[in-house]
């Protein structure tokens, strides 16, 4: 950091020397610090580590020399879904994040769908099958129970009186998340709720289910769009094959529910449409 002091330079212009160079590091810590603190952005925030359950927003702010300077803004905190019942007995989890469900649609009928209250999507959503009850409106909890499983594989056919979820929804949107709606699932009639029969040999299983589901509902042009990540824990028996099996089952079922769920609305969009 100090000039080099050399055996014949007189001891005034050495200490001159060094009280230059700790001023030239002294204006340049404050040009740093200085735009930082301008911001409101602390030391660290090169370092800063986030959340990466939590939607955020990036928005502009500033100006750099390639552009404005992006920032990200957290929105609104999500709960942790891990302590779901159940889930931290399951024997194994099984972890889907379906692809994106886009079913076409009238885009003014899916904007007239889109406006409506929170409850009331949902229960344009309650159709084939799906039943939804509200349980506190004010605080966005509904349950939602799903029809009847008859799931059909190459080596084993399961069946299910059908999934119930006690479901938490927000209103992204009004936070700036980009969608209409969130919405956390988490099962409630998990104990035994699966009948699984092998074909080859023929043996039946009774197994269990814990764990939640996080979608995202929002329009996407003239389409309604609906992606989900799930954890599912299951709790069977000690059986060669059985792992894979229930795995290839919870991915194909988190899939088709989807694409299910966002049909049902995009018909509900169609039939706004008609209405006006």
């Amino acid at each position: 950091i100090f000039a080099p002091q050399g055996p014949t330079m007189p001891q005034g212009r050495q200490y001159a020397r060094r009280w230059r160079s700790v001023a030239h590091i002294l204006c340049c810590t404050a040009c740093i610090v200085g735009p930082a603190r301008l911001f409101g952005a602390p030391l660290w925030a090169g370092s800063r580590s986030f959340d990466h359950n939590r939607p955020r927003v990036l928005v502009f702010s500033g100006r750099g020399p390639q552009g404005p300077a992006l920032l990200e803004k957290p929105s609104f905190e999500l709960p942790d879904l891990s302590d779901a019942p159940g889930l931290k007995e399951a024997r194994f989890v099984v972890r889907v994040s379906t692809q994106p469900q886009k079913i076409p649609a009238s885009r003014s009928g899916i904007e007239r769908l889109m406006s409506l209250r929170d409850g009331a999507i949902l229960e344009h959503m309650a159709m084939a099958g799906w039943k939804v009850t509200e349980v506190n409106e004010e605080r966005g909890l509904f349950e939602v129970r799903l029809p009847e499983v008859d799931q059909q594989l190459s080596v084993a056919r399961i069946t299910s009186p059908g999934p119930s979820f006690l479901t938490t929804v927000r209103d992204a949107q009004a936070h700036g998340a980009g969608d209409r709606l969130l919405g956390d699932l988490v099962l409630q009639n998990g104990e035994h709720i699966f009948q699984l029969t092998l074909r080859v040999p023929l043996l039946n299983f009774t197994v269990s289910g814990s764990g939640w589901a996080r979608c995202r509902l929002g329009q996407d042009g003239d389409s309604v769009r609906m992606q989900a990540d799930a954890h599912i824990g299951l709790s069977l028996p000690n059986w060669p094959g059985l792992k894979a099996i229930l795995e290839q089952f919870v991915r194909v079922y988190a899939t088709q529910a989807v694409r299910e769920c966002a049909s049902n609305l995009a018909t509900a969009a169609n039939e706004l449409d008609e209405q006006r």
